[in-house]
């Protein structure tokens, strides 16, 4: 019997299934194909797009119940706390304080919690809406963009 893996990934934002994941597909004993079965789950894809040459500004706004951790590791800041229902930015829209690549790393402050981030832009304003999610997986949740302005959410 003749197998083949695919990979193979399709992602969405705001309430479109995310999937993404390794396909195997073989041969049945008279040469038939047998339909692809899902051997696994991840992904990347754009999310939204900037122009990395004008100013970059990152609103990050607290949806959900339990106060976040966020904070740029590229270009490095300090943590901020945002309590739930408030927001903080980094940047601003009229000065560059944001090179590209930006690397943007947010968690909960309890254990056990893990997040849902989502990502709108309008212009070269990022909003990051960051909520609890139910989770086998607590933890932080990460966002990049590229030095093509390419926005990746992880």
């Amino acid at each position: 019997m003749k197998s083949n893996l695919y990979f193979l990934s399709i992602s969405a934002l705001m309430g479109v299934a995310v999937f993404s994941g390794a396909i195997a597909s073989h041969a049945g004993a008279q040469g038939e194909t047998v339909e692809p079965v899902i051997l696994a789950q991840s992904g990347r894809r754009t999310v939204g797009q900037i122009n990395p040459s004008r100013p970059i500004q990152i609103e990050v706004i607290n949806a959900g119940g339990v106060p976040i951790t966020s904070q740029l590791t590229q270009p490095p800041t300090d943590e901020r706390l945002v309590a739930p229902g408030n927001r903080v930015t980094f940047g601003s829209l009229t000065t560059s304080y944001l090179p590209t690549p930006i690397f943007f790393l947010a968690a909960p402050e309890e254990a056990d919690i893990g997040l849902s981030l989502s990502v709108l832009t309008e212009g070269n304003l990022v909003r990051v809406v960051i909520g609890a999610a139910l989770s086998e997986v607590p933890g932080s949740r990460s966002m990049t963009i590229d030095t093509n302005g390419a926005i990746y959410v992880f």
